[in-house]
């Protein structure tokens, strides 16, 4: 019996001595590490990276990996990647945070709620020099006048910009319009959409080059032309439309 006990004492101590010399590593937390892949096509479909699945339906069958920490990181085309941004709208809480099932959809930071504006810029009315614009797929054409051969023509450019400038927790979008009449000018609007619409006249044939929006405003950076050089003069003078609430 006493060897027993010896053989299990001895035994005991060169598992002790293994554990000790070979200690089991601790479970790390999921991190992101840059240009792994985040998705792994198991039996599961999970996602890594610090990521999850929005639902239990896996990758493979249309499930969508989303970041736990996406100040951090989050899986962009199935590759871990890093990202710093502070997120201010809808459009970009849905690229990380799953989307709620409501009516307008929300996305929540945990911090913050935002709602999608269900209003479609490319498909509203806009009124521009008291004149009502009704956009189909970004682009109307109407007639000058009635039975005239020339046509006003006002599309989109570009794409629209959301976020949160009046700070109720709805997106609004900010984009700029065109309009074409009969003659050669190419007049450029910088518009608002959020409880209501505004537009406002920011040039002719000017340069777009950026769209901020900040704490009840918009602004649009752009180049233009000197008061006295001819419109053929290439844009190089720097202007801010601005749009307040």
């Amino acid at each position: 019996m006493d060897k027993i006990v010896y053989i299990g004492v001895g035994l005991l101590i060169i598992l002790i001595g293994i554990y000790l010399a070979f200690p089991i590593p601790e479970a790390q937390p999921e991190m992101c590490v840059l240009d792994e892949d985040c998705i792994l096509f198991g039996e599961t479909g999970d996602c890594n990276c610090g990521c999850y699945l929005q639902s239990e339906v896996p990758t493979e069958a249309g499930g969508e990996c989303f970041c736990q920490a996406p100040t951090s990181c989050e899986c962009i085309d199935g590759k871990c990647e890093g990202i710093f941004l502070s997120i201010s709208s809808f459009e970009e809480c849905s690229k990380h945070y799953p989307v709620m099932e409501s009516y307008p959809e929300q996305c929540s930071t945990g911090d913050r709620t935002f709602t999608r504006n269900i209003i479609d810029p490319y498909n509203t009315e806009y009124i521009i020099e008291e004149q009502s614009i009704l956009l189909e797929d970004g682009y109307s054409e109407m007639e000058q006048a009635p039975g005239s051969a020339s046509k006003l023509i006002t599309q989109m450019l570009g794409e629209p910009v959301y976020g949160d400038v009046n700070n109720d927790g709805i997106d609004d979008i900010v984009l700029v319009l065109t309009q074409q009449g009969g003659g050669s000018g190419t007049f450029f609007y910088l518009a608002l959409i959020t409880d209501e619409t505004q537009t406002k006249l920011a040039g002719d044939r000017i340069i777009v080059q950026d769209i901020t929006m900040g704490d009840n405003f918009v602004e649009m950076m752009a180049l233009d032309r000197e008061l006295n050089e001819p419109m053929t003069a290439e844009p190089s003078v720097p202007k801010i439309v601005r749009i307040e609430l």
